[in-house]
């Protein structure tokens, strides 16, 4: 499904994180799920950036500013932001 639009970066912070590339993937989808809403389209930059964010999150490479929870919309946004 979103096959095409997988950051090309996504094996390198796989192996970064110690994590099997199938196991980066579905947490790719995850953050996909988790930074669109109804009347987003997958492709568009700005969920491709927050997706992005919340891989990182996940993945704990990465950071999130303090401005995280004002994007949350749903509780389990509000969880990943934690």
């Amino acid at each position: 499904m979103n096959a095409l639009i997988k950051p090309k970066s996504l094996p390198w912070l796989a192996r970064r994180a110690g994590v099997p590339a199938q196991v980066a993937d579905a947490l790719w989808n995850k953050a996909l799920k988790l930074a669109g809403n109804g009347n987003t389209a997958v492709a568009e930059p700005r969920r491709q950036a927050e997706a992005m964010r919340y891989l990182l999150l996940m993945l704990g490479s990465g950071t999130i500013d303090a401005g995280c929870h004002a994007g949350c919309q749903a509780p389990a946004d509000a969880a990943v932001c934690q």
